[in-house]
């Protein structure tokens, strides 16, 4: 998209809330940054596309139009994101990663098939019901290591070694009740 179509889409923006140049502004950037960037003299770096679409309480996209690279930037955001939490150890967050975008769809599944690996090992191994649970996201790490240019041999082995164990814990413990 070219400066000149993106200055009139925020001017429109600006408008349409009844804002004034000044109130958008506030402290970020100056009143005449925005001028030229209305005027199509001037094109709005990232972070101030962000700022003004927080702003103007409109998505960047409409801003930019759907074929914008901006994409591009929301796509290594959910990846940083994404790694932010495992190197945190939020792994409940990592596995709610979107992993439809196929340019960052390998790195979501390697960075998911570690997580639950890591959440199939945090349950009490005496209540069946935390078995299961820990059961299901061993699961979860065998399908995600298989996926993708990153998939991991030693993580699959790791959950099929889980799952074994899992499995023979619930036999032992259904056993019981016969």
């Amino acid at each position: 998209m070219n400066s000149l179509e993106l200055g009139k889409r925020i001017k429109e923006a600006r408008l349409a809330k009844n804002m004034t140049q000044q109130q958008v502004v506030g402290e970020f950037i100056t009143r005449n940054m925005l001028s030229q960037i209305e005027s199509g003299n001037a094109n709005p770096s990232i972070r101030t596309l962000k700022y003004l679409s927080e702003v103007l309480e409109i998505p960047v996209e409409s801003l930019v139009g759907e074929e914008s690279e901006f994409k591009n930037v929301n796509i290594i955001d959910t990846l940083i994101s994404a790694k932010m939490a495992y190197s945190k150890s939020d792994f409940e967050q990592v596995m709610k990663c979107d992993e439809s975008n196929t340019a960052i769809a390998d790195e979501i599944f390697a960075l998911k098939a570690r997580a639950a690996l890591e959440l199939s090992q945090n349950y009490d191994m005496d209540d069946p019901i935390s078995v299961h649970m820990a059961l299901n996201y061993a699961k979860m790490a065998l399908e995600y290591s298989k996926l993708g240019i990153y998939s991991n041999p030693n993580i699959e082995y790791q959950a099929k070694s889980k799952i074994a164990f899992l499995a023979k814990k619930l036999s032992e413990y259904y056993a019981n009740f016969k």
